[in-house]
C-alpha cells in the first residue's frame, strides 16, 4: 500500500501564534461550557476567570511581539535561515531607529519649547520699548508744542506776526 505525502505546500503547520490561540480557545470553550452547567459563586468566578486569564494571555503576546517577535516565526517562513535572520537584523534596526528618531524628536521640540520661550521674553521686551517710545515721542510733541508756542509768542511780541 502506498502511502500518500502531502506536499509541503498543503502541509499544515502549527505556528506559535496557531498554537497560543488553539490553546485560549479551548480554555475559553471549556470553561465556558462549564459556565453555563453551574450557578452563584462559582459562575462568577469561573467567568472572571476566563476574562482574565484571556486578557493576560493577550498581554503576554502583545509583550512578546513587542520584545521578542522572532520567537513568534516558524522557519518555513522564510525561505533560508540567512533570510530570517535579515529579516529579524532589519526588524531590530527599525525600532532601534524608530527609538533614535524619537529621542531626536522630543530633543528638537524641547528646544523648540526654549525657543518659544525666549521669544516671548524678546516679545515682551520689544512691547515695552515700543511703549516707551510711544511715551517718549508724546512727550517730544507736547515739547515741540511749547517751543512753537514759544516761538510764536516771541515772534508777536517782536511784531513779527
Amino acid at each position: 500500500m502506498a502511502q500518500s505525502q502531502k506536499s509541503p505546500s498543503t502541509n499544515t503547520l502549527w505556528t506559535p501564534l496557531k498554537l497560543i490561540s488553539a490553546f485560549v480557545g479551548l480554555i475559553d470553550t471549556v470553561l465556558t461550557v462549564g459556565i453555563t452547567h453551574t450557578a452563584g459563586g462559582i459562575q462568577i468566578a469561573l467567568t472572571a476567570f476566563v476574562i482574565g486569564f484571556t486578557t493576560l494571555v493577550a498581554f503576554g503576546f502583545f509583550f512578546l511581539l513587542w520584545h521578542k517577535p522572532e520567537v513568534l516565526l516558524t522557519q518555513p517562513t522564510f525561505k533560508s535561515a540567512a533570510e530570517g535572520a535579515e529579516y529579524i537584523a532589519a526588524l531590530r534596526g527599525i525600532v532601534k531607529k524608530a527609538e533614535t528618531d524619537a529621542t531626536s524628536i522630543y530633543a528638537s521640540a524641547e528646544e523648540l519649547r526654549q525657543l518659544a520661550a525666549q521669544t516671548k521674553i524678546s516679545f515682551d521686551a520689544t512691547e515695552d520699548l515700543r511703549l516707551k517710545f510711544a511715551e517718549e515721542v508724546e512727550r517730544l510733541n507736547l515739547t515741540a508744542e511749547v517751543a512753537n508756542s514759544a516761538i510764536h509768542l516771541a515772534n508777536r511780541q517782536a511784531g513779527i506776526i
